[in-house]
């Protein structure tokens, strides 16, 4: 599909995209609910998320988040949005968590932003706390290899992998710009996760 006013090609495979592409209103028209990613300049798109692995992640959501308001701790959950990885490098996570600070520091990077943008379009621009991700069968090598390295590069302090294929909960955490095991699920283990101190999670629990 060409994009109107352009001859750009909306197909997924080209090349050349960056994320300031989408601040042009025909290309969020095009765009619409599509999930895609900017891999190195190439338009990819994302498969949809399976209920086996959404429905775990949602799970894991609720946990955590009953535990950080028994704890009093502030930050946010957000799933699917898009992160500005490099300008021609943008993910799309299944979920992502930022401290009340990384929030104060986006929505200044997005008022900074704006005063130039044509059509604002923002996605997030710093490093959040966590991304997890929720394997898709047929691409666990782009969550577990390609996007560990982008997330590591990028600075993400914690990434978690969450498998429903083997029904397993990964989580690594950044050290010297790689990422290492903090720890990860064993049936009917509980997990003391060091991105959220006080917080127990029970890898068993998500898949009823």
């Amino acid at each position: 599909m060409l994009i109107a006013d352009t001859s750009r090609l909306f197909e997924p495979g080209t090349t050349g995209w960056t994320v300031n592409d989408f601040d042009d209103p025909d290309v969020r028209n095009v765009l619409g609910d599509a999930r895609v990613e900017i891999v190195d300049g190439v338009l990819t798109t994302m498969p949809p998320p399976g209920f086996g692995g959404i429905a775990p992640l949602h799970l894991l959501r609720r946990s955590i988040e009953r535990q950080l308001d028994q704890l009093g701790l502030g930050g946010e959950f957000f799933t699917e949005v898009d992160v500005r990885l490099k300008s021609d490098r943008l993910a799309l996570p299944d979920m992502i968590f930022m401290t009340p600070a990384q929030l104060n520091a986006q929505r200044a990077a997005e008022r900074q932003k704006k005063k130039s943008a044509k059509m604002p379009y923002h996605p997030i621009y710093a490093p959040p706390l966590l991304v997890i991700e929720s394997l898709s069968e047929g691409h666990e090598a782009h969550d577990r290899n390609t996007k560990r390295r982008w997330y590591a590069e990028f600075g993400v302090p914690f990434y978690w992998i969450l498998s429903g294929i083997d029904r397993s909960l990964v989580c690594l955490r950044l050290e010297d710009n790689t990422y290492a095991t903090d720890c990860e699920s064993l049936a009917g283990e509980e997990l003391q996760v060091e991105a959220f101190p006080g917080v127990t999670i029970r890898p068993g629990d998500l898949w009823r």
